[in-house]
């Protein structure tokens, strides 16, 4: 698959309008090479991402789905590219965080007020990956900083830690009309329930 980041842009632009005409004047292009641009788009999806046969026009069901991607796409190259000219000063230091899924929301509330010791401006590149993945990477020395659950090894030389939070697992059911939970763990009987694969950090936890 070849997408140019001015396909989505232009998918954007478009979006954002419900125009051809009104798209290709915000990219600075005829409305014809415009037009060639997004059908370009599509062709290279596989899928029909603007419906046409009403005016304005509207995203289909894919259209609404690829937006989301288009937009995360263009706000990660603008913010990477950011960051690195950013990087260009000698004062800036990035340091690479890896964090489990799971901690993604937490990370970012710790982080938020994050700061250097020194005087030098610090840029955190923050990377949400699989924990047992996170883990590794601290070993292999692919990031500076892991944010993750309770590791024995990872309380060994060479590394060092610092608690910085706590979490529970619960178990949560539906309630019946009268507020009761409608399944109880303690019972004999199956209960069917939605868990953590047992290939996962959290399934072996939970078993």
């Amino acid at each position: 698959m070849n997408i140019e980041s001015k396909w989505l842009e232009d998918f954007l632009a478009l979006s954002n309008t419900k125009s051809f005409s009104q798209a290709a004047r915000l990219r600075h292009i005829t409305q014809p090479a415009f037009s060639r641009r997004i059908k370009a788009l599509e062709e290279a999806v596989g899928a029909e991402l603007i419906d046409r046969e009403n005016l304005p026009i509207t995203l289909t069901s894919s259209g609404k789905i690829f937006h989301i991607t288009a937009r995360n796409l263009i706000n990660q190259m603008n913010n990477s590219v950011s960051m690195l000219e950013e990087l260009s000063s000698e004062e800036i230091h990035s340091v690479k965080v890896a964090a489990a899924h799971s901690l993604a929301t937490f990370l970012a509330l710790k982080l938020s007020n994050f700061h250097s010791k020194s005087d030098r401006k610090v840029v955190l590149n923050i990377e949400a990956i699989d924990v047992d993945k996170a883990t590794a990477t601290l070993e292999q020395g692919a990031c500076d900083l892991l944010i993750a659950f309770d590791n024995e090894r990872l309380k060994l030389p060479p590394f060092s830690h610092q608690k910085i939070g706590s979490a529970e697992l619960l178990p949560v059911s539906a309630c019946n009309a009268n507020g009761k939970a409608i399944y109880n763990l303690e019972s004999d009987g199956f209960v069917p329930h939605l868990a953590y694969s047992l290939d996962s950090y959290m399934g072996r936890q939970l078993e």
